[in-house]
């Protein structure tokens, strides 16, 4: 029996070329007070003056506001959290050490049907907020049907060209605040960090 041995000569070709990343412009976010389906008074450009008047709580109180996020520009978002500031801007006796809780909403209506809840727009779900670092956001809370019931679990916000989510902003006066923050004054600035989102 004869075997025969083959050499196998080997070679390597190497296929390249480069890539680069879209030169886009970054997120367009426009903030204004809702009206019907647009914005309605509108006093400060792209940012918007909440609670202009004097809104005079007391304790265990709030005071209620509504906003309207709107995405002017080409390509989709995501809003990846909204920070919210409390300053102090009068104590006249200088011994209330108390600040007002801040709360955002999802200023959702009542929906038809037996789930009176339904999602609006194309927002996203709690899981895909928790894997991409999204914050949720749950529905206003001045009403209890809107806390936590019928299995709302709240949203992550996703934005498409063009459209808008509206929120209520509402600032709590604690039920045990001291008679030591009467005339007191608080200063609210809600930062919204948003994403171009280019799943969808």
């Amino acid at each position: 029996m004869v075997s025969v041995v083959l050499g196998l000569w080997t070679a390597t070709q190497t296929a390249s070329g480069g890539v680069n990343a879209t030169v886009t412009t970054a997120p367009n976010l426009y903030l204004c007070e809702p009206d019907g389906g647009d914005c309605g008074q509108d006093d400060s450009g792209a940012d918007e003056q909440l609670f202009e008047n004097a809104e005079n709580l007391l304790p265990n109180t709030f005071a209620s506001d509504r906003l309207r996020l709107r995405n002017t520009g080409g390509q989709s978002l995501d809003v990846v959290r909204a920070v919210t500031t409390v300053s102090e801007t009068a104590d006249p006796g200088a011994d209330c050490a108390v600040l007002p809780t801040v709360r955002i909403g999802l200023d959702l209506p009542l929906g038809p049907g037996p789930f009176p809840f339904p999602l609006p727009h194309d927002n996203h779900g709690p899981s895909f907020a928790q894997t991409q670092g999204l914050q949720v956001f749950f529905r206003t809370v001045d009403d209890p049907r809107y806390d936590g019931s019928f299995g709302f679990e709240g949203q992550a916000i996703h934005i498409a060209s063009g459209g808008h989510e509206d929120f209520t902003v509402q600032v709590l006066l604690r039920g045990d605040t001291p008679s030591a923050c009467e005339d007191n004054a608080w200063n609210i600035s809600i930062s919204w960090q948003v994403v171009t989102d280019v799943t969808r």
